[in-house]
């Protein structure tokens, strides 16, 4: 997997509340799993696709 650097400018008060991004962690590997599972969904042609929330809703019946 590609990385890259982010550069961030911020106002003081976020600055001040930056303990949040010091406390984002490496994905766990279900979280990795997820993520793979929804690229190879992406990239499958057969899969369902729906053009709108309400499209979606009705294939689950909600």
């Amino acid at each position: 997997m590609a990385t890259t650097n982010v550069n961030i400018h911020t106002e003081k008060i976020t600055k001040d509340q930056e303990e949040i991004f010091n406390e984002l962690e490496i994905p766990n590997d279900t979280t990795v799993a997820a993520i793979e599972e929804g690229r190879k969904i992406i990239n499958d042609p057969s899969s369902p696709r729906y053009s709108s929330i309400e499209a979606f809703k009705k294939a689950l019946d909600v």
